[in-house]
This record gives C-alpha cells, structure tokens and sequence, in this order.
C-alpha cells in the first residue's frame, strides 16, 4: 500500500535526521503513482536539513528534468552479457 510506503518513509527519515547523519545515498523509489511525492518529501526534508545527499541509480524526477541532486547511476549489462 503505498500510503504504508510513505509513512514508514517517513519515519525512517525522521531517524535519520534525528540521529544527525553526516550525508546520505538514497536509492529513490520507482516512479508509480505517489512514489514520486514520497521521493520529494524525503528528499526536500535532507535538504532542508543541510544534510548532503547522493541519489542512486536514478534521479526523482523525470527525465528530461533533472533534481538538485547528484546521480550516481551504475552502467551494467547484466549476468548475460557478452563478454566476448
């Protein structure tokens, strides 16, 4: 249930800020439905906070629009990959 998504998104972010992380990688959410409201409101709570942060794998929005965010996006061809 994605209302149980972002609840609990939540209150893992609140951990995190409230324990006073130094930085943060987070791999955000798949787009569907309102995946991408959870992924700007735990995103827009780091920053408001002053507490870097690194995304993975893909940006929270659509391309081509890009976040203030830096992206680290890992290139693989998977297990059946030619290797030749």
């Amino acid at each position: 249930n994605e209302r149980e998504l972002f609840e609990h998104s939540f209150r893992v972010c609140k951990d995190f800020l409230d324990s006073k992380i130094d930085g943060l990688f987070m791999l955000p959410v798949d787009f569907a439905g309102e995946n991408t409201t959870i992924n700007e409101a735990i995103t827009s709570s780091f920053h408001s906070a002053d507490v870097p942060m690194v995304l993975l794998d893909r940006d929270i929005v659509r391309m081509p629009r890009r976040s203030r965010f830096d992206v680290v996006v890992r290139e693989s061809c998977g297990y059946n990959c030619d290797r030749g």
